[in-house]
């Protein structure tokens, strides 16, 4: 496999009929942070458009990144996020109530990451498996969590029904989206739940995307921003079919889809319908529906050049808040390397590492009280709240956070910067 390929057609239902939504500017892999060492590498750039398929509606980046690059060095973990431990709990006892899996039974977690999620179904008396390539999943053993350091695909499925029977449950959380080859995945879902099992992921929703402007959502890792209707209409395929479909504001809006294999013996729920019903409101399976969102980034990227250009020529200090893979995508898109001096998180992880490509250096939160920059462009726009009420020390001595996204806002003592 090359490093980066362009697919020529949909990776949901095959068609050819793809049109092009969204221009975004290329970037290297955005999570993949580079060490002191390797700041005098060159690091590559590839297409990050999103594409339309006018047979479907699946929303995708067409342009895949080889997972080898992506992963490698994968360090993102699941309790590194604010309140995503507790929201893992809360799904966990959701998805148990609607599937009602025998006790003792078996549950698989493609993609488990640290083992949070497990560890909930461990609580309720359930067997567990995880699968996931990263290096982290080689860290979670010790807790008693079988790991399967594999990326999942069909054969993979396979093996798993061989040694370890049929599951009750397979979940996937913001995985299923990353996947390029879907019909290996949905083929090994299909071989491995049979009629019985049931096979719920969670994943970015493409019309919150559009809707809601979720620039920062859009990078190398996820390649599909399903929507309901995409679902229902491929899923058949693979003898699969959509029986219950659940709407969250977890990152920016996403649905949490529940699948079992055709005719199984559950019922289909009426959120599948009344789903489809609103995207067919909202026009999203239409290539215009994409026209506001252009403009919201064209006007964007003109205010932020401006008033951002404006600060950095008077000699302000400008500096970002959250390290993470839409961090990425933002600065290259909108052209804010030049004027970021540093970039502040809360994940030890990030610290001392420079932000791919542009390797902006990042750095504790701590140091905006060392240095006292004028302003902080708060890339982690979800998570202005306990940032806002963790730096009100900041805030009282004159420091101001300013978000762009999902609306322009300043946060501080003067609503005026300029």
């Amino acid at each position: 496999m090359t490093v980066c390929f362009r697919n020529q057609n949909c990776r949901l239902c095959g068609s050819a009929k793809v049109a092009l939504g969204a221009n975004f500017v290329p970037t290297p892999p955005g999570d993949v942070f580079a060490s002191y060492d390797k700041l005098g590498q060159k690091e590559e750039a590839f297409p990050l458009d999103i594409f339309l398929c006018q047979n479907c509606g699946l929303i995708q980046i067409l342009d895949v990144v080889d997972p080898a690059v992506l992963y490698g060095n994968y360090i993102y973990r699941t309790q590194a996020s604010l309140g995503l431990s507790e929201y893992f709990r809360k799904y966990a006892e959701e998805v148990l109530a609607f599937v009602r899996p025998h006790a003792g039974s078996l549950v698989i977690d493609i993609g488990c990451n640290d083992g949070t999620l497990l560890r909930y179904f461990i609580e309720k008396g359930l067997k567990v498996l995880g699968v996931d390539p990263a290096p982290i999943a080689q860290q979670i053993a010790s807790s008693g969590i079988e790991v399967l350091q594999h990326f999942f695909s069909a054969d993979i499925g396979k093996e798993i029904r061989s040694g370890y029977g049929t599951p009750s449950l397979v979940t996937a959380n913001n995985v299923v989206a990353n996947i390029d080859d879907l019909k290996n995945l949905f083929t090994g879902i299909r071989e491995l739940i049979g009629q019985e099992g049931c096979f719920v992921f969670e994943t970015g929703y493409g019309l919150d995307l559009v809707d809601k402007k979720l620039l920062d959502v859009v990078h190398h890792e996820h390649l599909s921003y399903f929507t309901v209707g995409s679902l229902q209409k491929s899923l058949g395929l693979f003898g699969l079919e959509l029986i219950h479909v659940q709407h969250s504001v977890s990152k920016g809006g996403c649905i949490r889809c529940y699948i079992q294999g055709k005719n199984g013996r559950r019922k289909v729920q009426p959120s599948v319908s009344q789903m489809i019903d609103l995207e067919s409101h909202k026009g999203i399976e239409k290539i215009s529906s994409f026209g506001p969102f252009n403009a919201f980034i064209h006007e964007t990227r003109e205010r932020l050049q401006r008033e951002i250009s404006a600060l950095h020529a008077r000699g302000e200090a400008i500096v970002g808040y959250g390290a993470s893979v839409g961090t990425t995508t933002l600065e290259y898109l909108f052209g804010l390397s030049d004027k970021i001096l540093y970039v502040v998180d809360d994940n030890l992880d990030r610290f001392g590492l420079y932000t791919p490509g542009h390797h902006i250096p990042v750095h504790p939160s701590q140091i905006l009280y060392d240095r006292r920059p004028q302003l902080v462009v708060v890339f982690a726009w979800r998570y202005i709240e306990p940032i806002l009420k963790r730096h009100q020390a900041f805030i009282r001595e004159g420091g101001k956070f300013l978000t762009f996204l999902p609306a322009w806002k300043i946060y501080g003592d003067s609503e005026k910067i300029l």
